[in-house]
């Protein structure tokens, strides 16, 4: 698969990173019309809080310093796509809620009938989201689901959930890049950086799956929402009567009503 900077057709968008105004628009219709396709289907409905009864899953993540304004990459996965926007050079598709009558991904972000898979995003991810002026909802967070259910204190990395629960040896890119500030800003961005901007997110859709599942079968569906919501608004400052139970590798129990410790 080759991957790139440039694409011959626009049927290529799947296969590099997106930084033109056409790949964009091309990509964000199929987007557009997979979200349609899945939130219409009527075996799905059976669920009845917001949460479970998404019907359509986007899998959600980005690349950015932390010390510099913007988000320099958005990867989403969704169905049979998997696309790297360049934001960086486009970042229209965070700031527009649409472009000549498409939806962008800012509007999928906040669309409540998407369900949004995430990995550890409650800090900067959301911080760098509330920049632009977008509050996400709703996430399903695998690093949280994943701690809640095993009962533990420290979250593990992607590529052991997915090697766990997708399967083994899928996430080839994950250890061989070596983070450093600006190294989201170069361009054209690496082959080796694209492939690890998609596997961030090309199988998180079917890990959230599985996860949602499991939480829901020992009954801490709720619980793994809520944890995303207390960190998330807590980095914020936001009030919040969320439940959670992890903290900075230490257990705590924060009170529903209040979202302090208990004294």
């Amino acid at each position: 698969r080759a991957l790139g900077s440039t694409v011959s057709t626009l049927s290529d968008v799947d296969n590099v990173v997106i930084d033109t105004e056409e790949q964009a628009l091309y990509a964000l219709r199929l987007l557009k019309n997979h979200v349609e396709a899945c939130t219409a289907r009527p075996e799905l409905d059976a669920a009845v809080d917001e949460e479970a009864s998404c019907k359509c899953f986007m899998a959600v993540d980005f690349e950015y310093d932390m010390n510099t304004a913007g988000i320099d990459v958005a990867q989403v996965a969704a169905g049979p796509h998997v696309f790297v926007f360049d934001t960086f050079i486009l970042p229209w598709v965070l700031r527009e809620s649409s472009r000549q009558g498409v939806d962008t991904l800012r509007a999928h972000f906040i669309n409540v009938a998407v369900l949004k898979v995430t990995q550890a995003a409650a800090g900067g991810d959301m911080t760098k989201l509330r920049s632009e002026g977008i509050e996400m909802a709703p996430v399903l967070d695998t690093a949280y689901a994943d701690v809640l259910l095993r009962g533990g204190s420290q979250m593990r990395g992607l590529d052991v959930l997915v090697s766990e629960h997708v399967g083994q040896g899928l996430m080839t890119h994950k250890q061989t890049v070596r983070h450093y500030p600006g190294l989201w800003r170069k361009r054209p961005l690496t082959t080796e950086l694209v492939e690890y901007a998609r596997q961030d997110v090309e199988w998180s859709c079917a890990l959230g799956r599985r996860l949602r599942e499991l939480a829901q079968q020992a009954g801490i569906l709720d619980l793994v929402y809520e944890t995303h919501l207390f960190y998330s608004r807590r980095r914020h400052n936001t009030p919040t009567s969320a439940l959670a139970v992890i903290t900075d590798g230490e257990e705590v129990v924060v009170d529903r009503g209040t979202g302090e410790p208990p004294m």
